[in-house]
């Protein structure tokens, strides 16, 4: 007989209420502890699909030999190394996951200097308009926007650089929603609470950033998919590239194989096993100079 899957959804309402009111928010560990899991695949998962976008980034960004650079959500360092090899320098990677940050020393710790912080609490200790560029792929709706703008104008010098690119708020909306209907068969599976502060559009981006003193030179949004064979592949795809760690960290860890086997179960009923399944990412980026 086949199981019926029961959704509560005023349960899942009531479960994310208690842990708002309950629950002390740490979004830095809880979200850094979910990328040590997936550390030594997320170049196979992410980085590698998703260089073009971050290259054009780069491009656009053109830091100059000799500049002082940090970058933020450093990750396994891709765009640390990047940016090093073009400044000629050593460029400073910062990320709170201390396995995204041995995986990117073992890679780049010729050129590259990295730091296991948090970006907000490494920010605050930085001496102002000490910095030529400032980057941070992937990892802007991890923090306040808003704020970190505030704190990455301050410590960029008068016309220095800023570079990012993130996912959008609507990215990949259909495994968000999928994600919360799943939550919804088993609410008492939440623990944590977290906030993300995914921006909607390049208009979010931009005006964020000019309430902080920097100038907007260029902004655009794009999308990239991934084509996956199977819901296998798609479960792989979504826990080794952070997809849903933000459905996976607030879960407990006894029942995030349970979250991961639902997807996969749904997925496979929605698209068949003889149909190639996409999943589509959508992003925002942006370059700035400080007036």
């Amino acid at each position: 007989m086949k199981k019926k899957h029961t959704r509560h959804w005023i349960r899942l309402g009531t479960r994310f209420f208690y842990t708002y009111l309950t629950k002390s928010e740490k979004p830095s560990e809880i979200i850094s502890s979910s990328y040590d899991i997936i550390a030594h695949e997320y170049d196979k998962a992410w980085t590698n699909s998703m260089q073009h976008p971050v290259e054009e980034m780069i491009v656009r960004l053109s830091p100059e030999t000799g500049a002082q650079a940090l970058d933020l959500a450093c990750g396994t360092g891709f765009v640390t190394a990047k940016l090093a090899k073009l400044v000629g320098r050593r460029v400073i990677g910062v990320d709170a996951s201390k396995s995204m940050i041995n995986v990117a020393k073992d890679k780049y710790d010729k050129y590259c200097d990295f730091v296991q912080s948090d970006m907000m609490e490494y920010l605050h200790r930085q001496s102002s308009k000490n910095l030529d560029i400032v980057t941070c792929a992937w990892g802007l709706g991890y923090s306040h926007p808003f704020y970190l703008f505030r704190e990455i104008s301050r410590v960029l010098q008068p016309g220095g650089r800023v570079g990012i690119i993130d996912l959008s708020k609507f990215s990949n909306w259909k495994m968000y929603w999928l994600s919360l209907k799943i939550l919804a068969e088993k609410p008492e599976s939440i623990e944590h609470k977290i906030n993300v502060h995914y921006l909607t559009n390049c208009s979010a981006l931009k005006w964020r950033m000019q309430l902080n003193g920097i100038q907007v030179l260029d902004a655009w949004d794009g999308f990239k998919t991934f084509y996956l064979n199977n819901a296998e592949d798609v479960k792989e795809q979504l826990k080794n590239t952070g997809s849903v760690a933000v459905f996976e960290s607030i879960i407990k860890v006894n029942h995030k194989e349970w979250f991961y086997n639902r997807l996969a179960e749904i997925i496979q009923k929605q698209y068949g096993r003889n149909k190639i399944i996409p999943i589509v990412n959508h992003y925002i980026a942006a370059i700035g100079k400080k007036r």
